[in-house]
Order: C-alpha cells, then sequence, then structure tokens
C-alpha cells in the first residue's frame, strides 16, 4: 500500500483477525491436541527432528510452556522427546508416525473447511486471494528477518525474545 492506500491497514488488519478467528474456531481440539500442540506438530513436520530450545524460540513460548505441550503430544503418541547423542542435556523432539497421521487428518479436515467456505467465490478471486496471502506472508517474514517480531510487553510476558530463534 502507497500514499492514500493506507487507509485501508486498519481493514486488512481486522479482515486478517476475522478470518483467522474463524479458522481457529473451526478447529476441533482435544487435550492432546490444543492450538499450540498443532503449531508444534506442524512445526515438527516442517523442520524435522528439533531441539526443544529450538522450538521454544520459533513458538514464541517459554520452555516451560512448551515441556508441557510435548509431555501431552508424548503421552499422545504423536511426538517423540529424546537426549541428543553428542549432548545428553539438549533435548530433541521429533515427529512419530501416530503424530504425522493425526496431523495429516487434521489438515484434510481443515482443507475440506476452507474449500466449502471459498466454494462460492469466483476462481479469479480465489486465485488472487492465494497470491496476495502469499505475498504478504512473504513481505511479514522478510520484515520479521530484519527486525524480529512484535512482541507484548516484558512486563505481560514475563520473556525475552532470543536472538538465536529458529526460522519456522
Amino acid at each position: 500500500m502507497t500514499g492514500d492506500d493506507s487507509s485501508l491497514l486498519p481493514g486488512v488488519l481486522e479482515a486478517h483477525r476475522e478470518i483467522s478467528w474463524a479458522i481457529r474456531k473451526s478447529m476441533t481440539t482435544t487435550d492432546s491436541m490444543q492450538h499450540a500442540g498443532v503449531a508444534l506438530l506442524m512445526s515438527l513436520w516442517k523442520n524435522g527432528e528439533t531441539g526443544m530450545t529450538e522450538l521454544a524460540g520459533c513458538m514464541h513460548v517459554s520452555k516451560t510452556r512448551l515441556t508441557a505441550i510435548t509431555k501431552d503430544l508424548e503421552s499422545a503418541g504423536w511426538v517423540r522427546r529424546e537426549s541428543d547423542q553428542i549432548d545428553e542435556r539438549r533435548k530433541t523432539v521429533s515427529l512419530t508416525d501416530a503424530g504425522s497421521s493425526a496431523l495429516s487428518e487434521f489438515m484434510i479436515g481443515l482443507q475440506t473447511r476452507m474449500t466449502a467456505a471459498l466454494a462460492d467465490l469466483p476462481a479469479d478471486d480465489v486465485k488472487k486471494y492465494v497470491e496476495t496471502s502469499a505475498a504478504i506472508a512473504e513481505a511479514i517474514d522478510a520484515d520479521v528477518a530484519e527486525n524480529g517480531p512484535v512482541s507484548l510487553p516484558l512486563v505481560l510476558t514475563g520473556e525475552t525474545r532470543r536472538e538465536s530463534e529458529k526460522t519456522c
């Protein structure tokens, strides 16, 4: 957006919030599959076996919170947590076959929901939506890589952002 178009920004942010909220509401979660659990599974699917510290940075959660999420998913059989072979103090997490299947089933359900939501739109509008969303995501990723994420004040989060965060 340039010049006078910047007045559209509040509408863009509100539209994104509404879409994100609708998607979150459409997700059925269980005790083992909270929204943070979905994020962890998706991160492991994308990045493969990852250290707990890197995952915490990637997901922007404390190591304590990540440990709780990981324990829930581990008890469901969806992730495996192991000591690193080189440094036994370092714990790594990986996706199990059962976790991969659960994530696939979840993503198919979400894809079905999105397909139904977009069914009445003209194909050109859906194509523009996909292209625009990809361009926005790329621009945000580039900005985060350069400037770091936007975060709540420390008094609210109780944590600091680590410079060594892994890109997710």
